[in-house]
């Protein structure tokens, strides 16, 4: 890339300059922006952002000039240091209820991530196996839309820099977005009725039993509605 970033301070040794012929004579650290002598005596300990460059003369008094960065495998020459790792915290905004312990949400949650690092490289968001590069809004926090998904949500984030430290975030969190389905409808004895002006007319009182099911939360009550309602948690009406 166009830097060479470490996580540690940068030692150099005799033994990284050779000469085949009348052997190396001197070997000098400069800054290459202001072609200064930064350090004439091995080994040298680079603790700093910058840009090298190694002067090394052997004792013919030829003289070779090389950019540190560059033998490192910098495009641009950069030496950075990245010496911390990543850090993650997240604002979850949802509303829930609680079931049987455990939190279920009507909607998918609102979830922004704020992540800090001096040399961030990407964070990413995989949800329920699915990953996707986050992109930072205005105020340089990531935010994850989850779309309308529905059911249990696995989140895992990762953050990157550019040296390769991680940082990871994940939760789990319970989305029920689809309403319960009614199964069947059963009424019992069997028996004839007459249907009148939108009336229904029974010979007897009966018993309704109704069956409905739903993936996510569960059932919480059912409810029969007219000129009285009942609740009930069971699904039997008499």
């Amino acid at each position: 890339g166009g830097s060479v970033y470490l996580d540690s301070d940068l030692v150099l040794t005799e033994d990284m300059c050779t000469d085949a012929e009348s052997g190396v004579g001197t070997i000098i650290l400069k800054d290459s922006t202001s072609s200064t002598s930064i350090k004439d005596v091995l080994p040298f300990s680079i603790t700093e952002d910058g840009v090298y460059d190694l002067v090394v003369k052997n004792k013919a008094g030829l003289v070779t000039t090389s950019n540190l960065g560059t033998l490192l495998g910098a495009t641009s020459g950069n030496i950075v240091f990245d010496r911390d790792t990543p850090t993650i915290s997240k604002e979850v905004s949802q509303e829930s209820v609680n079931v049987q312990g455990v939190n279920w949400c009507k909607e998918p949650p609102k979830i922004l991530y704020t992540v800090q690092d001096s040399h961030l490289d990407c964070v990413l968001a995989t949800v329920n196996g699915v990953t996707k590069e986050l992109e930072p809004n205005e105020e340089g926090k990531y935010p994850l839309s989850l779309g309308d998904i529905s059911g249990i949500v696995s989140i895992s984030v990762i953050a990157k820099d550019k040296f390769g430290h991680t940082a990871t975030d994940g939760f789990v969190v319970n989305v029920d977005s689809d309403a319960p389905e009614v199964d069947s409808v059963a009424i019992s004895p069997k028996q004839e009725y007459l249907v009148k002006e939108n009336k229904v007319y029974l010979s007897s009182v009966p018993t309704i039993t109704v069956s409905a099911s739903d993936t996510g939360s569960g059932i919480k009550e059912y409810r029969l509605s007219g000129t009285k309602t009942e609740t009930n948690t069971n699904g039997v009406f008499t």
